[in-house]
């Protein structure tokens, strides 16, 4: 068990290993309170050593992946805070956070509307993701933009359901279905 992770970290929802082997983990904050966070667990340590609250204002973190060589961390959000609050922000983003500079170095509203980013997962040079409930955005690590929009036409994707297999493909859970 982890243990705590500090202020912002009541549902973590998305967690990937990043570079220096530690795993970054995104989530929703506590109930009452809007601005997820982005903590970095180090488990030679045994413990939180870095955490972001809030890494996007009044925004949950709800999805992650990690590319090794560019070596950026690529993140979606979710408008919706712990329970019992209201959204105050009119749209979920995607984001590039910088491991080694610890900052933000990119953040673009994928879906116009959107209200969640539920899924990612990167395959070759590009991020999949996926707002809404199956509105596909992906973005291009070397062009540094969105290349690519269009519904997945498989209703309503999980959340952190989306993942590349050996075969190339990507694959995900929808509904009662795999796509």
């Amino acid at each position: 068990a982890f243990g705590g992770l500090g202020p912002g970290h009541l549902r973590p929802r998305a967690m990937v290993h990043g570079p220096n082997d530690s795993i970054y983990i995104g989530s929703f904050p506590e109930y009452g309170m809007r601005g997820g966070s982005l903590g970095v667990w180090d488990p030679a340590q045994d413990r939180l050593i870095e955490n972001y609250h809030p890494l996007i204002a009044d925004q949950s973190i709800a999805a992650l992946a990690y590319d090794e060589k560019s070596g950026m961390l690529f993140g979606g959000t979710s408008i919706y805070g712990g329970g019992g609050t209201t959204p105050t922000q009119p749209e979920a983003k995607f984001f590039v956070f910088d491991p080694q500079q610890k900052k933000l170095a990119a953040e673009m509203v994928p879906y116009e509307k959107s209200q969640y980013v539920r899924a990612m997962a990167i395959v070759g040079r590009y991020v999949y993701g996926v707002a809404n409930g199956d509105d596909l955005f992906v973005y291009d690590i070397d062009k540094k933009e969105i290349v690519h929009k269009s519904s997945l036409g498989v209703g309503s994707v999980q959340d952190v359901s989306l993942g590349a297999w050996k075969d190339g493909k990507l694959y995900g859970v929808a509904n009662k279905k795999i796509f």
